[in-house]
């Protein structure tokens, strides 16, 4: 089973790589592309809360989500703090490199250390390390902030040498590795397609509905916050709770109900809405459409 299990590790890491790739890019297509086939990737290999998290995601972009809240997810999602090619980062990480840089660089010391400090550096974060950067750059090579590319030419030579002199690559029945008490490495990708059937999906699909359910649901009663405040929530038939301009001096509260029910009158029920946001799920098939035809330009979701 060597041969085998070489090329699922050749399929696995060409996913990663893809994956990597898209996301140095700044390609938002590619990456929900490769997304799709690693949430089985997850499933299959025991991680059953990211496979959760990545299916999660996939639904909201393909079917739950609407258009302009979508691409505002897909659009922003990724980062390049220095404008070059293939230089994008999550934002995610590029916040975790500014909390370093906060919290062990640029920090305040003894005494000095303070909010007001705190809140004075914390902007200038990405500013103070270019500056740093220009400043080391202009004093010479020695002071460089910059790493030569490793030459791998005798490394690949020697990893071609020991793949011939093996034969990995080669089908030879019967073969499996030495001292390995699994012989054979499982298909993850096939694993994670059939533990999705067995159960989890219908969970999900599940406890969507009575979440659906639940926000369709008409409150038992107004919800209003103290008059001291800004705003009030209030409950509006199967709509959600929104907040509106708390009344003005003089003004009782229900007079304020009375004009914001005549103000709805006008402008129609908001129901439709809901139901458009709703619209992804079959009711008859007690599930999710599947996704027809998967387009991978980043326009298209």
């Amino acid at each position: 089973m060597v041969f085998e299990n070489a090329c699922l590790f050749l399929r696995d890491a060409l996913l990663f790589r893809e994956f990597t790739d898209a996301i140095k890019g700044g390609y938002s297509g590619r990456i929900i592309r490769a997304l799709k086939q690693l949430a089985l990737a997850y499933r299959g290999c025991g991680r059953t809360k990211y496979a959760h998290e990545v299916l999660h995601l996939l639904h909201a972009l393909t079917s739950l989500w609407p258009t302009p809240l979508r691409n505002i997810m897909i659009k922003n999602w990724l980062v390049n703090p220095t404008g070059k090619p293939n230089s994008w980062v999550p934002v995610d990480l590029l916040q975790e490199h500014m909390n370093l840089w906060i919290k062990s660089i640029y920090k305040a010391q003894g005494s000095n250390a303070s909010w007001d400090w705190l809140s004075m550096v914390s902007p200038c974060v990405t500013a103070l390390c270019a500056l740093a950067t220009q400043i080391n750059t202009g004093f010479g090579s020695r002071l460089g902030n910059k790493h030569g590319t490793p030459k791998l030419d005798r490394d690949i030579t020697s990893l071609q040498d020991s793949i011939s002199a093996h034969g990995i690559f080669e089908l030879q029945l019967g073969r499996c590795i030495r001292g390995d008490a699994k012989a054979v490495t499982p298909n993850i990708m096939d694993v994670g397609f059939r533990a999705l059937q067995d159960g989890p999906l219908k969970a999900y699909n599940e406890s969507f509905t009575q979440l659906q359910k639940r926000l369709r649901g008409t409150p038992v009663a107004n919800m209003t916050v103290p008059e001291s405040s800004d705003a009030v929530v209030r409950g509006n038939g199967a709509a959600a709770c929104e907040p509106v301009d708390a009344p003005a001096a003089g003004v009782s509260q229900a007079d304020a109900d009375d004009a914001d029910e005549s103000d709805s009158s006008d402008t129609g029920s908001s129901t439709g809405s809901t139901d458009d946001y709703f619209r992804a799920y079959d009711s008859d098939k007690g599930g999710f459409a599947e996704e027809e035809n998967p387009s991978l330009d980043i326009d298209d979701y």
